[in-house]
């Protein structure tokens, strides 16, 4: 497959299913129209959680920063989404396809190109030779595209402050359940090797699976 073809999975980020703040949801709805449109390649894709056990994770190349040449750092508590240089959360959600030909990253939420050659978002988006203290050590849980479908839950709650406002608007669409559960998001953020779905990788071995 040419490397065009594999960008026709989706043809621009303004044409996805996008909320701010919501990148979970989002990666599922990703995920959702490869089923629908390219049920070919669900096989090849893959929803990618980046946490760590101290939800601290640093990312480049985010809009969420002001300036994009540095890290935005997302931590567990949830004070705001508006643009600012450190924006907090505790994890983010990317959509990778991969082919013989090439490994594509998908995220709604980078100033890189959509897609974005894997190497190129590697190198950019997450500087895997810049200096961190371990606890700033990324994790990536691996999941693929149709268990994510079929297993991925979220009520949102995450996202509501103790008076019950939105830390940010949810999509307007109903939440994401299935007939098991209707909300499990923590288990997909939690970094824990051998638990809940998909692989726990670390930076290394994330690299090479996807290399």
């Amino acid at each position: 497959m040419e490397m065009g073809e594999i960008g026709r999975i989706f043809h621009s980020a303004s044409a996805c299913t996008y909320t701010k703040c919501y990148c979970e949801e989002n990666v599922w709805h990703l995920c959702k129209s490869v089923r629908t449109h390219h049920s070919e390649e669900l096989s090849q894709s893959f929803a990618v959680f980046i946490s760590n056990h101290n939800k601290t994770v640093p990312l480049w190349c985010q809009k969420a920063a002001e300036d994009p040449d540095q890290p935005v750092i997302w931590v567990r508590i949830l004070l705001s989404c508006a643009p600012q240089s450190f924006s907090l959360q505790d994890y983010h959600v990317i959509f990778i396809h991969q082919s013989t030909d090439a490994t594509l990253v998908y995220d709604l939420d980078t100033t890189l190109p959509f897609p974005c050659e894997f190497h190129e978002y590697i190198t950019h988006a997450i500087k895997p030779h810049f200096s961190w203290k371990e606890k700033y050590h990324r994790l990536f849980r691996v999941i693929p595209a149709k268990t994510f479908l079929d297993r991925f839950s979220s009520d949102r709650s995450h996202m509501l402050k103790a008076d019950m406002q939105w830390l940010s608007p949810p999509p307007t669409y109903p939440c994401i359940a299935t007939s098991e559960s209707s909300n499990n998001l923590p288990g997909f953020i939690d970094m824990t090797r051998g638990s809940g779905h998909g692989s726990v990788m670390d930076l290394n071995q994330f690299c090479l699976n996807f290399s």
